[in-house]
């Protein structure tokens, strides 16, 4: 008698939570889901309703707990309009957003991500760079210089080296009016970007974080000085232990350079850097590995001159 009380009980309960949380009315009908539940649903013009369901679902621990990041990306993504976004967070009492948020798994990038762009589509929301070279548009280094300080990313009276990529010039000034130093480099063939494994020259602000000196015309390899000697247009014929022939060579001295941004923080890492090279004639062109080629002439002023935690901005090409 007892267990038959417990199972009335129980059965009245789940009775109740059905008609409370399903349906209007009394009359309780089993669900009709389809095989693909629930994005062939989400896939039909959901109702805002369902929408929220889905959410409040995927908070809740269920038999699909482990699906609820790809359960919500969908519903998230049903959402047409920034009018029905309104209406759902009305029903929900709660931001959509940052009611997903409160629950989503920080690991699952992939459904982060894809909620993010569309919620920045919904509402028309420009994706803020991490790299200030995709930002900032001027037409000379003074100008930069300017926005620079303007900033905060420099300081007024600051020593700076801007590699301004429109022309392959390299600008040493400490205050953005007058120049120290005004010489022909240059930068990567493949032109400029931060991705590794390309002859692109890093962008943005980055600064010298050491300096590796050698003789004057002297081959460093690894930042190492060798003890070769070659001229300042003299092919090398260095091969390496792959089999590699590397024609164009490290002279003189190296300025090492650490990343100050987001997107330029690999710049160590894939040996970007500021040398000497037996590629002189080339200078004012775009014809290095992703490195910047000075004269050998210009890498010992820069060694004997400018400090270590000095900055440099690398200004790309358009």
């Amino acid at each position: 008698m007892r267990n038959k009380i417990h199972y009335l009980k129980l059965k009245h309960l789940v009775r109740k939570y059905l008609v409370e949380n399903y349906y209007l009315n009394e009359e309780v009908k089993v669900p009709t889901q389809s095989k693909n539940y629930p994005y062939d649903e989400l896939k039909k013009n959901p109702t805002n309703e369902f929408i929220v369901k889905i959410f409040k679902d995927s908070k809740g621990v269920s038999w699909y707990v482990n699906d609820k990041e790809a359960w919500v990306e969908a519903a998230f993504n049903a959402i047409k309009t920034p009018q029905m976004y309104n209406l759902i967070s009305k029903i929900l009492k709660q931001d959509p957003l940052e009611f997903i948020k409160s629950f989503m798994d920080p690991t699952q990038k992939y459904h982060i991500n894809s909620i993010s762009d569309h919620y920045s589509k919904l509402f028309n929301i420009t994706q803020k760079t991490s790299c200030t070279s995709d930002i900032l548009r001027v037409n000379n280094w003074s100008n930069l210089y300017n926005d620079l300080q303007k900033r905060g990313d420099i300081t007024k009276g600051e020593p700076l080296l801007i590699i301004w990529g429109p022309t392959q010039t390299l600008y040493y000034t400490t205050d953005g009016k007058t120049l120290m130093l005004n010489t022909k480099v240059s930068t990567g063939a493949g032109g400029f970007g931060n991705n590794s494994g390309n002859k692109n020259t890093s962008t943005g602000l980055v600064k010298i974080v050491g300096k590796k000196s050698a003789r004057d015309f002297e081959v460093l390899v690894g930042k190492t000085p060798t003890g070769k000697i070659l001229g300042p247009n003299t092919e090398s014929k260095r091969v390496d232990h792959t089999g590699t022939h590397h024609k164009a060579e490290v002279l003189t001295g190296i300025l090492v350079l650490g990343g100050l941004e987001p997107c330029n923080k690999n710049i160590f890492s894939r040996s970007i850097y500021i040398h000497g090279t037996n590629r002189e004639s080339y200078l004012g062109t775009q014809r290095s590995n992703g490195c910047i080629r000075v004269s050998n002439q210009t890498i010992k002023r820069l060694l004997t001159t400018v400090k270590v935690g000095t900055k440099v901005y690398i200004y790309p090409k358009r």
